[in-house]
């Protein structure tokens, strides 16, 4: 799988793209909540409204999965760029609950072909020997933008700049959806791999596949364990009364130390099996998160929080990546479609569930579910093949 240099330009420009990306998506995460709050009046439209996101991304996985192995990756990764950025951008400007639905429909749709199209581009124009190591590359820089973009969306003002919907996050949401459209440039530079119309051919070997149901409940408990992302804001927020600018700071803290051990710790694929590593940061994360169920203090439920996001965030794409490496080369695409699909399922269920825990103040549910889901998971790996 030995690739020509000259593909090199194409991972530099995807990652481009991709910061970009992770750099406004973090703008609006820190805020959107609290947007919300402010212009609905609801307990449960947030959840709705990332359930409706979610289950479009689900069925975007299943419907576009095809699509990756069979045109052009970079055109691919182009429309779904600017489909998302403009969604995006609607979401901060609508009011109207219905159109936000509607949008959050369309973004999910897009997002679900730069989901399922990340782990087979780096396949495709990276030797394998060197997957391990540019796959958390690219998961370090997203986290790192996505962490600046957190941490400078606390600085931004908040001020009412149009009467659209009198929210005092306008300016936040200008920036990020400007910046968000800004990430589909790169990819407009990036060049094709064949002539062929995107039409590769590969030779393909009998390789050992995954049961259907093995890969279906791994994608679907890693979703289930995606649930507290988008609450983290409003979970220091009810339970310890915290304000923007905390929030930022705390979040800031423990989404940047991922940056740096996210690569270190890909060495360890030098010296130990991917499944010995995967079963034992899993059971690292079960242990952490039974801790933080049963422990309030905030400045230990940080150093948790720190812990278990170092190792998830290390651990999901390379989980990812060792599941579809089982499949031949030609069905990567489809297969990661399918993962898409399955772990949006789980996020959908996880994220409608875990919102309603949060905003109810059952704030020790969400970690001893995510502990629990972390012992099914070392099941499933350890039994794949059987």
């Amino acid at each position: 799988m030995k690739i020509h240099s000259r593909y090199k330009n194409n991972i530099i420009l995807y990652i481009i793209s991709m910061s970009l990306i992770s750099f406004a998506t973090g703008i609006f995460l820190l805020a959107f909540n609290l947007h919300i709050s402010v212009i609905i009046d609801s307990k449960v439209f947030i959840s709705n409204f990332l359930l409706v996101g979610n289950a479009s991304m689900a069925v975007g996985g299943i419907i576009f999965g095809r699509i990756i192995d069979k045109y052009k990756k970079n055109r691919v990764l182009l429309l779904s760029t600017v489909i998302c950025g403009m969604a995006f951008c609607g979401e901060c400007i609508m009011q109207s609950q219905l159109i936000l639905y509607a949008l959050s429909v369309i973004y999910g749709l897009g997002y679900s072909v730069l989901m399922s199209i990340h782990t087979p581009f780096i396949m495709e124009y990276v030797e394998e020997e060197r997957q391990p190591y540019i796959i958390n590359l690219c998961s370090s820089i997203k986290l790192f933008a996505s962490t600046c973009g957190t941490f400078i969306g606390g600085l931004i003002p908040l001020k009412v700049i149009s009467p659209i919907n009198n929210s005092p996050y306008q300016l936040i949401f200008i920036l990020a959806g400007s910046i968000y459209l800004l990430g589909s440039i790169p990819l407009i530079f990036c060049i094709n791999k064949s002539n062929n119309n995107g039409q590769h051919t590969y030779s393909i070997e009998k390789i050992e596949k995954p049961k259907l149901s093995a890969f279906s409940l791994v994608f679907l408990i890693l979703g289930l364990l995606i649930f507290f992302s988008p609450y983290m804001n409003l979970y220091f927020n009810n339970r310890y009364n915290l304000n923007l600018r905390y929030i930022s700071i705390i979040i800031t803290i423990i989404e940047i130390c991922p940056v740096i051990t996210n690569v270190l710790l890909s060495k360890l694929f030098k010296w130990f099996k991917e499944s010995d590593i995967i079963i034992v940061g899993s059971t690292l994360c079960a242990v952490s998160f039974f801790a933080l169920s049963f422990i309030e203090k905030l400045w230990i439920q940080i150093i948790l929080f720190l812990l278990t996001t170092i190792i998830s965030s290390f651990l999901f794409p390379q989980i990812n990546r060792f599941l579809l490496k089982l499949y031949p080369e030609n069905q990567i695409g489809k297969m990661s479609g399918y993962a898409n699909f399955f772990y949006n399922i789980g996020d959908s269920i996880g994220t409608y569930s875990e919102g309603l825990f949060i905003n109810y103040g059952i704030f020790s549910m969400p970690f001893l579910v995510a502990a629990i889901l972390y012992i099914f998971l070392i099941h499933f790996i350890k039994n794949l093949h059987r």
